[in-house]
């Protein structure tokens, strides 16, 4: 993959993130985006960096993150960088095809499913240990970011557990998004991921929330 490919990469993502300042996610939309295999680069060598940070933190709470809910899961990326401690995983996402990509990919199991759902949408019996919004929480209005962080806080298993958040550092949007977070949390871990071909690079960030404190 060559820089100027990273170039468009960042110039779809730029457009996809900014289509939603003053509106919500369009399942539609993103619908034909996966169809046309808009995004199938997110499955490529050059983005497991992040995912290879994501994983690190997640073997790194050993049984503290047993359970995790991946927010805006695509077409599975991070799935095969999961650690052995992750015995259940939950995969959303508001597009129908990306959800059936993962599923063909990826088949579901006991300890791993994925459902076709928005975050705002998303109801489940049991809270989790970790929740994941990998490169994902740009596609929100920014000043919708904070009511987001304090829904997944009420998703974590008796109000404990992690958040873990990356963003691509090319996005416009990185510094507003970051400053909204960090007017409910601040985080335990900060890391960075780069890969060296492209220039591709993120921050990825862990919050240890322990107690429901974010405001909505």
């Amino acid at each position: 993959m060559s820089r100027d490919d990273s170039a468009r990469q960042t110039v779809r993502r730029t457009a996809a993130s900014f289509l939603n300042l003053f509106g919500h996610n369009d399942g539609r939309r993103w619908d034909r985006s996966y169809s046309e295999g808009h995004w199938t680069f997110l499955d490529s060598v050059q983005q497991r960096p992040r995912h290879y940070v994501i994983a690190g933190m997640l073997r790194a709470r050993g049984s503290h993150a047993a359970s995790v809910l991946d927010v805006g899961c695509g077409t599975g990326a991070l799935v095969p960088h999961l650690p052995g401690n992750v015995s259940r995983y939950v995969g959303i996402d508001i597009s129908s095809e990306a959800i059936r990509i993962c599923r063909k990919q990826y088949a579901p199991s006991a300890g791993r499913t994925f459902e076709a759902s928005g975050f705002d949408d998303y109801k489940c019996r049991d809270g989790f240990e970790a929740i994941v919004f990998n490169e994902m929480l740009y596609y929100y209005p920014t000043r919708r970011i904070p009511g987001v962080i304090s829904r997944a806080c009420n998703l974590l298993k008796d109000g404990a557990g992690a958040i873990i958040v990356s963003v691509h550092d090319r996005s416009l949007k990185r510094r507003p998004v970051w400053r909204e977070i960090r007017t409910c949390m601040s985080p335990a871990e900060s890391m960075g991921a780069v890969d060296p071909e492209t220039g591709n690079s993120w921050r990825v960030e862990l919050y240890d929330v322990h107690d429901v404190a974010c405001g909505g």
